[in-house]
């Protein structure tokens, strides 16, 4: 075989280290993209009149680190 029909181990490296910054910044844009998207929406409830915690429970949803502050917004205003 001729040593030119492969490619040599430099061009694979480079060749696959391109492909994984190719997705890192498709991932780094679409998450961005998607937290953008929120945070306008967010902004949006919480202008027309909405009440900012229970947006922020809506649209965030119950992780542990807005857990209590969703419990405590449910039973204050009596959501249901």
């Amino acid at each position: 075989m001729n040593e030119n029909e492969y490619m040599n181990e430099n061009e694979y490296w480079i060749k696959f280290w391109r492909t994984v910054a190719a997705f890192l910044i498709l991932f780094t844009g679409i998450v961005g993209g998607c937290t953008v998207h929120q945070n306008e929406v967010k902004k949006d409830l919480i202008a027309s009149g909405k009440d900012p915690i229970a947006v922020t429970c809506a649209i965030d949803g119950m992780g542990e680190s807005r857990q209590i502050t969703c419990f405590n917004a449910i039973n204050k205003f009596d959501i249901k």
